[in-house]
């Protein structure tokens, strides 16, 4: 009896090596394939990234203005003749205090309101 015992562990033991080479080398090629094929998909991937928005001065350069170039992009003579960011304010022209020609502006919802501060520090 304890001739068969050992007979069947053997057996056991003999087959299960090769079993596991033979898995082995069934399996990890397939493995091996299927991971750097996921890896390489990540690498161009991360290559083909979209685009970044251009800086402001990237869009700058590429506005043909020879005079003023507005916070908008659009080109005017003076600062003063851009248009105001908001469709909804006006646009109310500042006197020139300083005396250099430059007018100044203000964008503002009610004109009337900027008139009066201007009368009040005179």
């Amino acid at each position: 009896m304890p001739r068969s015992a050992t007979t069947s562990r053997s057996s056991r033991s003999g087959t299960s090596p090769l079993l596991v080479v033979f898995l082995a080398l069934v399996l990890l090629p397939s493995y091996a394939t299927a991971f750097f094929e996921q890896f390489f998909q990540q690498q161009h991937a991360q290559q083909q990234a979209p685009q970044r928005p251009p800086s402001w001065d990237e869009q700058l350069e590429s506005v043909p203005c020879h005079d003023y170039v507005c916070p908008d992009l659009s080109c005017a003579p003076t600062p003063a003749d851009c248009p105001c960011p908001s469709r909804m304010d006006e646009k109310c022209i500042l006197p020139d205090a300083t005396g250099t020609g430059h007018e100044a502006y203000v964008c503002t919802r009610d004109c009337s309101k900027v008139s009066a501060a201007m009368h009040a520090f005179r």
